[in-house]
């Protein structure tokens, strides 16, 4: 692997919806410029902080990609804002699958009348799906 150079997204036990998002993504480039993915190896590492971690060696022959995914990062920190505001949701609805009391109580935290976050279906007040979808 000498030379090979280092993809811009990594990944840990901690890491966050942008960063789980981001990496999916940069792997999905990766694959499509390399299908063989001889190119590319992910390499996982022991951290005593987080774990463990992982980032990507690329070939010389994938800078092109490299660059490209460190200019779109360069410019917004997320690689595919679909995806992104997917994991957001599919979060949310996690979170807003507890029972009653805790729903009430999240609804008094960010300010919402509980009767009515708790008969909406399929939307939440604005507030709230904000707070579901935060990783809080």
């Amino acid at each position: 692997m000498i030379g090979w150079i280092v993809a811009p997204c990594t990944r840990h036990r901690e890491s966050e919806l942008a960063d789980q998002s981001n990496w999916d993504a940069h792997l999905e480039a990766l694959s499509a410029a390399d299908p063989s993915g001889e190119g590319f190896e992910v390499v996982r590492v022991g951290n005593p902080f987080t774990g463990w971690g992982e980032h990507v060696m690329v070939s010389p022959d994938l800078a092109h990609v490299v660059e490209a995914l460190r200019e779109r990062l360069e410019n917004y920190p997320l690689l595919n804002e679909d995806d992104y505001s997917a994991r957001q949701w599919e979060l949310a609805c996690e979170s807003w699958d507890v029972s009653r009391s805790e729903r009430v109580r999240m609804c008094e935290y960010v300010g919402v009348s509980p009767i009515n976050a708790l008969l909406s279906i399929g939307r939440l007040p604005d507030r709230l799906r904000s707070y579901l979808e935060s990783e809080h």
